[in-house]
């Protein structure tokens, strides 16, 4: 079996971030697609073969990709990037930092990414592309949907629902049992103590 290449899409700090927690697991990452760079420049030791028309040139067998945009509330880029990839055939490969706890009963899906120090208790499941970044706390049988974005040093107690598309901001604590909506907002700093509807900006 030929192996397959590693690109990573993005450049910016949230990349950063997860090109280390990729290079702690002992594998490395091939190239890097970011048109904020010139071709063959190094960012983080990874060459840039180019902006996002560079995939053209690749048959959908031979690489997989690692999606390095960031999130920030109302900003799309991560979420249309996925969806166009995926719509193109590319898959994403998912990334779990070794300095991460995870329970041996958690389910991560395809392009879902768990930071160094996050906590993840017995029964989370984290949806495709979802993000749980540095520190966060995922106690037993929370399930975050597919494409959330759980900012660093979040905690969320058992029993609760992260619906898709829903941002968590810094620092905010969810109680036990809470209900988040489908693009819900929760600011940073926020203490949540009921559901929110779906849409919902809670601060």
């Amino acid at each position: 079996m030929v192996k397959k290449k590693i690109f990573i899409i993005g450049g910016g700090g949230h990349s950063r971030v997860v090109i280390d927690s990729f290079r702690k697991s002992g594998r490395q990452i091939d190239g890097m697609v970011d048109p904020a760079y010139q071709k063959d420049e190094l960012v983080a030791g990874i060459p840039v073969i180019g902006g996002d028309q560079v995939l053209d040139n690749f048959s959908i067998d031979s690489i997989q990709l690692i999606n390095g945009v960031g999130v920030l509330p109302g900003h799309l880029g991560r979420w249309r990037i996925a969806d166009n990839m995926r719509t193109r055939g590319f898959k994403f490969v998912t990334v779990v930092d070794p300095g991460a706890v995870i329970s041996s009963r958690v389910s991560v899906s395809e392009g879902a990414q768990v930071m160094a120090g996050c906590i993840l208790q017995n029964g989370v499941n984290v949806g495709s592309d979802s993000v749980v970044n540095t520190g966060a706390v995922l106690d037993h049988d929370c399930n975050i949907g597919e494409k959330c974005w759980i900012s660093p040093g979040v905690t969320i107690c058992g029993g609760s629902t992260i619906g898709s598309n829903a941002y968590i901001g810094a620092g905010a604590t969810l109680i036990q049992n809470v209900n988040i909506g489908v693009g819900a907002l929760i600011g940073a700093g926020t203490t949540v103590i009921r559901d929110v509807a779906p849409g919902e900006f809670l601060k």
